[in-house]
């Protein structure tokens, strides 16, 4: 910029940037692209409506969850030690009794085969077995389906037991 001063002669005059923070406003107005107080008002409700979302979908616990705990404490959680698929005994077993194959399991309750837990080791034929929920007067079981085995745990050796949940070896 130029100027005429008392001797009338042109010089350039420095142009002094008094807002030094306003720099740091402009590069942040770029990254998210915001140019006018519009754009600011719209960003703005789009945060909130964001975190209102994450606070009622329980995000921020649930993720906590998810970094503090691990796999098989969640997988126990979620489908319980001996009721319903009874995966936490299952781990259990698997754990104490160093359990490399699979074991033939029958539940009793009302819910789905929790053979699933030991699909990835090998299959062999074995003499134990695991009943899941036993109750000899469950209506809802079939018991001409799951006539592979005997199921008087009498006629069983009892390896592990906890509430209804059995780890059997034929006798």
């Amino acid at each position: 910029m130029y100027f005429l001063n008392n001797k009338i002669k042109c010089t350039k005059v420095k142009k002094v940037n008094t807002y030094k923070h306003m720099g740091n406003i402009k590069s942040i107005n770029k990254i998210i692209k915001i140019n006018s107080n519009n754009d600011y008002f719209k960003f703005i409700i789009i945060t909130v409506v964001i975190l209102i979302l994450f606070k009622q979908m329980d995000f921020f616990r649930k993720f906590f969850f998810l970094m503090t705990r691990n796999y098989e404490t969640r997988l126990i959680k979620n489908y319980e030690y001996c009721g319903h698929e009874s995966i936490g005994f299952l781990s259990d077993i698997k754990n104490k009794f160093d359990v490399t194959y699979k074991i033939p399991i029958i539940n009793y309750g009302n819910s789905p085969n929790s053979s699933w837990y030991y699909a990835n080791l090998e299959s062999i034929k074995t003499n134990k077995v695991i009943f899941l929920n036993h109750n000899l007067h469950n209506k809802n079981f079939n018991y001409e389906l799951n006539d592979k085995f005997s199921h008087y745990l009498e006629d069983y050796k009892i390896l592990h037991k906890f509430n209804n949940c059995y780890l059997l070896e034929k006798k």
